[in-house]
Order: C-alpha cells, then sequence, then structure tokens
C-alpha cells in the first residue's frame, strides 16, 4: 500500500483497496502466490523505478528495521568480507535498505521486470 500511495498516486492506493478482497480469496483457496503476484501488479504497474527506489529508502527503511531479526542483524554485523542476501521481496523495494543500514553487498531473489524506467508490475521469480 505504501508503494502505491506513495511512489504512484492516490488512485493506484485506492485500486488497490477494492481489489485486496478478491485477493484474500486467493490466499483462501491456497493460491497464496497469485494473489500475492496480483497485488504487486496492482501497486507497481507503471511507477518509475527512481520513485519505487525512493520510497524504498525513505519509507520502507523504517518498516524493515523494524522486522530484522536481532540474532540476523548481529549475524550480519559480524560477518566480514562480502555479504549476500536471497530474498523474496523484489530486489527493488529491499535493495536500498539492506545496502544502506546492513551493509550488503549484492541482494538477489524476486525481480520485477523494468521496460525503460517504468516497472511493469510482471514477477520474475529467483527464490
Amino acid at each position: 500500500m505504501l508503494i502505491a500511495s506513495e511512489a504512484g498516486s492516490p488512485f493506484g492506493a485506492l485500486l488497490l483497496l477494492l481489489v485486496s478482497p478478491i485477493l484474500c480469496l486467493f490466499d483462501l483457496l491456497h493460491l497464496k502466490d497469485i494473489g500475492l503476484g496480483a497485488m504487486i501488479f496492482v501497486s507497481t504497474a507503471g511507477l518509475k523505478v527512481a520513485d519505487v527506489k525512493a520510497v524504498s529508502r525513505a519509507t520502507l527503511s523504517k518498516f524493515y528495521l523494524d522486522d530484522v531479526r536481532e540474532s540476523a542483524y548481529r549475524l550480519l554485523s559480524r560477518c566480514g568480507g562480502h555479504k549476500y542476501v536471497m530474498t523474496c521481496i523484489p530486489r527493488n523495494m529491499l535493495e536500498p535498505f539492506l545496502r544502506d543500514y546492513l551493509e550488503v553487498d549484492h541482494v538477489s531473489g524476486t525481480e520485477l521486470t523494468v521496460v525503460g524506467q517504468h516497472l511493469t508490475g510482471l514477477v520474475w521469480v529467483v527464490c
């Protein structure tokens, strides 16, 4: 919702809100991956990559910091050398946080398809 409203427009956030009951049906039918892919599509389709990175760096970082386990933070802070992270969260949204706050060198995982400078909303799953 933050990506849809901050990087997109109030219309994108409203559309995501209206579609969310349908997406919950996918979860009830044990089709969680389809619902999540549809949610990512609705919230990111047509957005500029730079806008999503800016929102990720400014807004999502606070939420990511709240969710980092203390044990994971201690492990990453003790590691010397190169740090690699594999994630199922779209890399475009998570990479700025990992590089700025946890000093990770390489992030690999789910990709949002980019055409030119805009996101298509389509997800390419690496996990």
